[in-house]
């Protein structure tokens, strides 16, 4: 009998589908950027998920780039399916982490490909994204 675990969800697949990257003609040592993520599921194929992963920079800046990556996660077929609502909690707590290395991977390559010292990433230590409660109604 199988151990059952919190988050029955394993990496399937993971891709860019946008990697857009822009230098200015002078870059500035050391390079600091700042940025932006989103990150989205789409559920419509419960139990397996998929996971956007959006890393765009804010404004204008010396290295600008907008990266998307997708991950699919397939539910594990020895796992009873989960309730839908761990999504958000598997979201925080383990597929961005087991996309982030990808998006390091992919701006410090890119980076480095421009001839500046590559940008590194800082790991996300928490993304909260679970629902925000509906904001209260107003008393007539």
């Amino acid at each position: 009998m199988p151990n059952n675990v919190r988050f029955p969800f394993k990496l399937q697949a993971a891709f860019f589908t946008t990697v857009n990257c822009r230098r200015s003609s002078t870059v500035p040592e050391p390079l600091t950027t700042n940025f932006k993520t989103l990150v989205k599921s789409e559920e419509s194929d419960f139990p397996n998920l998929q996971i956007f992963l959006k890393l765009e920079t804010e404004g204008e800046q010396p290295v600008t780039f907008e990266i998307e990556l997708v991950g699919i996660f397939a539910h594990i077929e020895d796992q009873p399916v989960p309730d839908r609502s761990i999504i958000r909690e598997f979201i925080s707590e383990q597929a961005i982490y087991m996309l982030w290395p990808y998006m390091v991977q992919m701006v410090a390559q890119i980076t480095a490909q421009m001839g500046t010292n590559p940008v590194r990433l800082p790991t996300p230590h928490y993304y909260d994204l679970r629902p925000e409660p509906p904001p209260a109604e107003e008393t007539k």
